[in-house]
């Protein structure tokens, strides 16, 4: 008997309720874009990357896209000094790239990303958008939901409980491929 070698493909689990929300949320999106034309002129996306500065892929936010599998390998350098950059991207404008100092993204970091750098701009360029983020982690820290409740009641997507003001919650296990993906 001959044995082969197989890479161990990670991925999220989905939960069988997660499909019908996802599905819920398309629809729900696609009747309030019907009703309302203006909608995605109204929401920034958000999303983060991580570069090693090593070079050094990081195979988790990073996808090669193609029609056929590039098989490319990549020798890197364990624990390497990266960089973590947040953008958000409107219809009108770009925001960022803003640089997130440390090894890692944490609530807390994020918080500070948005109170001194995000919002602040957005309040003085415009005040009907929606600020839509993802499931990462750090979205999801309780000060970051207070932080979003209080300034922008029922105009924010994303990760909630169940006492957030959000226009809608972003579904769980989304595969969100927003435009931020290709433009970091």
């Amino acid at each position: 008997m001959q044995l082969h070698p197989y890479k161990l493909q990670l991925v999220q689990k989905l939960h069988p309720e997660d499909k019908d929300t996802q599905h819920a949320f398309c629809g729900n999106l696609q009747v309030l874009m019907e009703n309302d034309d203006d909608l995605l002129a109204e929401i920034i996306f958000s999303d983060e990357a991580t570069f090693h500065l090593s070079g050094k892929v990081n195979r988790y936010n990073m996808r090669i896209w193609g029609s056929e599998n590039p098989l490319a390998t990549l020798e890197v350098e364990r624990d390497s000094p990266k960089l973590n950059v947040f953008c958000a991207v409107s219809k009108q404008s770009v925001y960022g790239p803003f640089t997130l100092q440390g090894q890692t993204v944490t609530g807390r970091r994020y918080l500070e990303m948005l109170t001194n750098w995000l919002i602040p701009q957005l309040a003085a360029e415009r005040h009907d958008y929606l600020f839509q983020q993802d499931w990462v982690l750090p979205h999801w820290h309780l000060a970051v939901r207070m932080f979003l409740n209080e300034h922008l009641p029922n105009r924010w997507i994303g990760c909630t409980g169940q006492n957030d003001q959000v226009f809608c919650k972003w579904p769980p296990s989304s595969p969100d491929l927003t435009i931020c993906d290709f433009f970091l």
